[in-house]
């Protein structure tokens, strides 16, 4: 199986499972509550250049926002469907959402926090 292949296997599963982090974030997951919770309290820092890996529709990059609102946060996800749900809900001058992997070229800017949450 070629690379190519592989990767769009990889974004058609995600993207197939898009409603359901939708869902997840409307019914409010104890799941994802519970990671934010352990998230926020073991960050000793006051974080100003945030990414989130694996962003799914971008509820954690939300909350993050309202967490720390001085800091500029990132989220990046493979599914394209995600991430446009995540640029019409959450998106705003201080969160923005793309389409990536996370590679050594992805990013030539330093983040003081990056999120892996799933």
């Amino acid at each position: 199986m070629s690379e190519k292949i592989i990767y769009e296997n990889v974004v058609s599963y995600y993207n197939e499972h898009t409603k359901n982090k939708l869902g997840d974030y409307i019914t409010v997951s104890p799941r994802i509550e519970e990671a934010f919770k352990t998230l926020v309290n073991n960050v000793k820092i006051n974080p100003e250049n945030i990414l989130e890996v694996g962003c799914g529709v971008g509820s954690i990059c939300h909350k993050m926002n309202r967490k720390w609102p001085q800091a500029t946060i990132t989220g990046i996800d493979i599914s394209t469907e995600s991430i446009s749900i995540a640029n019409k809900l959450f998106a705003n001058e201080k969160v923005n959402f793309l389409v990536s992997l996370l590679t050594p070229e992805t990013f030539n800017q330093k983040f003081d926090l990056i999120i892996f949450m799933d």
